[in-house]
C-alpha cells in the first residue's frame, strides 16, 4: 500500500494485463482491484476478449467478457470472493457452397470462492480453497440457402465446482493440487445446432468454449468434463519464481482427453512491478494431436 507524505493511506490496489495465443485462439485480459477497505475489502473489475479462427472459411467475431466482483479478507487466514460477468452477443459465420451457417451466442456467469491458509511462520504451511461457478449460454443458430432455411435457439447451463490444496515447504517451495468437474444441462457439443446438421463439427469449440475460456487464457479443444492439475513453484530469491504444472483434461464422453504441460516464470522488477512469461504444450487424443500456446503478462501493484 502506498502512503502519502502525511502518513495517510493513498491507494491500495493493482492492475494486471495478459496476452495469450495458441491453438488458433487469441486471448487478452485486464484485471484491476481497488481496496475500498484497505487490506480487507476489494472491488475487482475484469475485461477479457477471445478470438478463435479455425480455418480461412470460418469468420468469427470476438467474444468480449465484462466482470465485476468483491474480494473479502476477514483475517490473515480467510479469503472469500464473489464475481459476476457477462458476454454480449457475437456471431460466427461459415459457408458451404451457396449456404450460410451462423451461430450467435451470449452468456452470463457467476462465481463464488473461499480459501483458508495456515499463515504461520513454520517451515511447513498449507492452504485449501473451494469454488463454484455457474454459467448460462444462449445459442442461436441459423442456416440459410436455396435448399434450407432453419432457425433454432438453445439455452445451455453449466455448473463447475472446484477444489484446491497448497503445501508450502520452507517458504521457497510450493506444491499445488487442483481439480474441477463440469455439469451441463445438455450435450454442449450439439447445443445450438440442428439435428439435420449434426455431422458438421465446426462449431463445437466456438459456440461454447469461447465463453468458457473467459479471462483465464486456458484453451481446450472440446467441452471439458473434469480436469486435475498438479503444480510445483520454486522461488529463486525475492525476485524470480518459476512454476511447472501438469494437467489432465477429460472431455465430455466421446471427445477424448488431453494432457497439458505448462511453465510460467515471473520476475519482480521492483516492489510494485512484476512481469511474467508462460508456455503450454497440450496433446489431445484421439484427434487434434499436439498444440501449444504462450502468455505474456505484467502487473502494477501497491505495496
Amino acid at each position: 500500500m502506498l502512503l502519502c507524505a502525511g502518513g495517510a493511506a493513498a491507494f491500495d490496489g493493482s492492475l494486471s494485463a495478459e496476452l495469450s495465443y495458441g491453438n488458433r485462439t487469441f486471448s487478452a485480459n485486464v484485471i484491476g482491484d481497488w481496496g475500498m477497505v484497505p487490506e480487507r475489502l476489494y472491488l475487482v473489475a475484469t475485461y477479457g476478449v477471445v478470438r478463435y479462427a479455425p480455418d480461412p472459411d470460418f469468420r468469427s467475431q470476438a467474444t468480449h467478457l465484462f466482470g465485476v466482483g468483491l474480494d473479502w479478507l476477514p483475517s490473515v487466514h480467510w479469503m472469500t470472493s464473489l464475481n459476476a460477468s457477462f458476454s454480449p452477443k457475437s456471431t460466427d459465420f461459415e459457408t458451404f457452397g451457396r449456404h450460410l451457417l451462423t451461430h450467435t451466442r451470449r452468456s452470463a456467469q457467476g462465481l463464488v470462492a473461499a480459501g483458508y491458509q495456515s499463515a504461520g511462520f513454520r517451515d511447513l504451511e498449507w492452504g485449501v480453497d473451494a469454488s463454484a461457478g455457474v454459467s448460462w449460454h444462449e445459442l442461436v443458430s441459423k442456416a440459410e440457402g436455396p435448399l434450407v432455411n432453419l432457425d433454432a435457439t438453445t439455452s445451455l447451463v453449466a455448473f463447475r465446482p472446484a477444489l484446491g490444496a497448497t503445501l508450502i515447504i520452507v517458504d521457497d517451495n510450493e506444491v499445488g493440487l487442483r481439480g474441477s468437474y463440469t455439469w451441463y444441462s445438455q450435450d454442449p457439443t450439439t447445443a445450438g445446432g440442428f439435428p439435420q446438421l449434426r455431422n458438421n463439427p465446426s462449431f463445437e469449440t466456438i459456440q461454447f468454449l469461447a465463453n468458457q475460456a473467459g479471462v483465464t487464457g486456458a484453451f481446450f479443444s472440446a467441452p471439458v468434463w473434469f480436469d486435475a492439475r498438479v503444480s510445483y513453484l520454486r522461488r529463486f530469491g525475492a525476485r524470480v519464481t518459476g512454476r511447472l504444472a501438469y494437467t489432465y483434461i477429460q472431455y465430455v464422453p466421446g471427445k477424448g482427453n488431453a494432457h497439458a504441460v505448462s511453465t510460467r516464470w515471473s520476475w519482480k522488477v521492483a516492489g510494485w512491478a512484476r512481469f511474467w512469461v508462460g508456455a503450454t504444450v497440450q496433446y489431445d487424443a484421439p484427434a487434434v494431436g499436439l498444440s501449444g500456446y504462450g502468455t505474456l503478462g505484467a502487473e502494477l501493484a501497491t505495496e
